[in-house]
């Protein structure tokens, strides 16, 4: 048995319900696929990767710099950045802001 998978990628500003409509309109449409194959599933897949990490480091202490990285924090999610994460990197004791587009569970990217 084998598998093939097809990924299509889509401008950053479309609309993800349109597009995944019309691709699993278009893929309902092949008729020459083999008859004894399970049917196609179309599935929008959300790239959970963090696309920028900002590491804030200071002389003093670490509770000082954590008002200034929720400030931050604060600031980019007004700006429309989808989520952000506070977190501290395992072993050091500075803060970094881990922005993830839709961040949810930090451990469900280790780094």
């Amino acid at each position: 048995t084998g598998y093939t998978r097809i990924v299509a990628e889509f401008m950053f500003d479309a609309d993800m319900v349109q597009a995944l409509d019309t691709v699993k309109q278009r893929v309902a449409n092949i008729r020459n696929l083999p008859a004894d194959i399970e049917p196609p599933i179309v599935r929008r897949i959300v790239d959970l990767e963090p696309i920028s990490s900002v590491l804030v480091t200071g002389a003093g202490d670490v509770s000082e710099l954590i008002p200034l990285v929720r400030d931050m924090e604060k600031d980019l999610l007004a700006r429309g950045v989808t989520g952000c994460h506070l977190r501290r990197p395992a072993g050091r004791r500075d803060r970094a802001a881990d922005q993830r587009p839709h961040a949810r569970d930090p451990r469900a990217h280790p780094r």
